[in-house]
């Protein structure tokens, strides 16, 4: 003959089954978060939907707001936009922030090794050195804070400057020409890696993308400036270019 179950026994087996169900369910979605921090840690790239750059006429972009855990960026593009929506409260920056840090790292040794990595990969085409400006690493800086304070991420400010109009008298009396690559990397807890480590990242991620790849490697080039800011768990970089002849 069978064994025949009470109803109250039948009815805890049911509960345990359940209990299990969950706990496994649990298990899944932590595993799932904790490869979705890895892979924000280790500075994912994504350059889609990127265009080319704009060379001898800065103008707005589209609108770029992206909240991600990921590395983004973006070259100055060809088409206008309206400006990014922020907090009203929120109040622009007023001048060079200066040298910031996250953990060990601080945002002028990123700047330094941004500005030789490109170098050197314009050395490996046969094109001529950047020099550095200051003045224009200054700019750079300022609007790597504010995207960073105000939490946005675009070539236009809320105020819709661009990056022609960022550049003040500078354009067109003494560069002809500008442009920018941005890009930002959400750290977390940590610092993002070394100075190297972080520059390596950044300027990867732009040679991975055609509009930033042809930034990089212009012939007309001849002056530079990097900007970076850190805060918050996330590092803002500004590259901005000059033809000064």
């Amino acid at each position: 003959m069978g064994r025949i179950e009470s109803p109250e026994v039948t009815m805890i087996r049911r509960l345990i089954g359940a209990v299990f169900s969950l706990l496994s369910l649990v298990l899944f979605v932590g595993l799932l978060l904790g490869l979705i921090w890895s892979a924000s840690l280790m500075g994912l790239v994504d350059t889609s939907g990127v265009d080319s750059p704009v060379i001898e006429d800065v103008v707005e972009p589209p609108q770029w707001f992206i909240d991600s855990p990921f590395v983004w960026e973006v070259p100055a593009e060809s088409q206008g936009g309206e400006p990014p929506e922020v907090d009203p409260n929120a109040s622009p920056p007023e001048g060079d922030p200066g040298t910031t840090s996250a953990g060990d790292v601080t945002s002028d040794e990123v700047e330094a090794e941004i500005h030789t990595q490109v170098n050197e990969i314009r050395a490996e085409h046969g094109l001529s050195q950047l020099e550095h400006d200051d003045e224009i690493a200054a700019i750079a800086r300022t609007h790597s804070q504010d995207m960073n304070e105000r939490e946005y991420f675009s070539h236009t400010n809320p105020e819709g400057e661009s990056p022609a109009d960022r550049f003040g008298n500078l354009y067109p009396s003494e560069c002809r020409a500008v442009g920018e690559n941005l890009a930002y990397i959400q750290t977390g807890f940590g610092s993002g890696g070394s100075a190297e480590e972080i520059a390596e990242r950044i300027v990867q991620g732009w040679m991975d993308s055609e509009g930033h790849r042809e930034n990089i490697l212009r012939e007309g080039w001849d002056t530079e400036g990097i900007g970076v800011y850190m805060a918050d768990g996330r590092i803002d970089a500004t590259q901005n270019f000059c033809t000064t002849t």
